[in-house]
């Protein structure tokens, strides 16, 4: 009987380790970093760098000393079966300093800026966000936020440079 007993233990044992196996999926990691012109996903929704242009602004509208206007180009797509909603507020942009810094307000893009709205399924919207970044940077990322009030960590960056 402690044979039997001891047999039975040992199973127990092994099947409480192999159910302590790890928690690795088969599912390929998902990709979180893009370079222009590379289009990422987020529940169905496909956005897209299209175009990054720098600026010294206009005679009404210039950056502050030290800084240009750091002007991107977005495509979103809506491919989900949902409505999407979408706001220029849920983009951010990283400088080479670590700072995270909202768009700009500016008129430099007052006939393209993305503004905000809802895309019903299929439905398609371009436009620029306007940043106010150190000039020349060597770094800076564009970063994405389903709900820029209530995300901790970014759906995805895009490397501007």
């Amino acid at each position: 009987m402690k044979k039997v007993l001891a047999g039975v233990l040992v199973l127990m044992m092994v099947f409480a380790f192999v159910g302590c196996g790890s928690d690795e999926s088969d599912e390929p990691e998902k990709k979180t970093s893009f370079a222009v012109g590379e289009t990422a996903e987020v529940d169905g929704a496909k956005f897209t760098v299209t175009d990054v242009q720098y600026s010294q602004g206009d005679d009404w509208d210039k950056p502050a000393d030290g800084m240009e206007y750091v002007i991107v180009n977005i495509s979103i797509e809506n491919g989900s079966d949902e409505d999407l909603d979408y706001t220029l507020l849920d983009w951010q942009m990283i400088n080479s300093q670590g700072q995270e810094e909202s768009i700009s307000f500016t008129i430099i893009d007052s006939d393209t800026n993305l503004g905000s709205g809802t895309l019903k399924p299929g439905g398609t919207k371009s436009g620029t966000l306007v940043f106010e970044e150190p000039k020349d940077d060597e770094s800076l990322k564009l970063t994405y936020y389903s709900n820029v009030l209530i995300d901790d960590e970014p759906e995805f960056e895009v490397v501007i440079k």
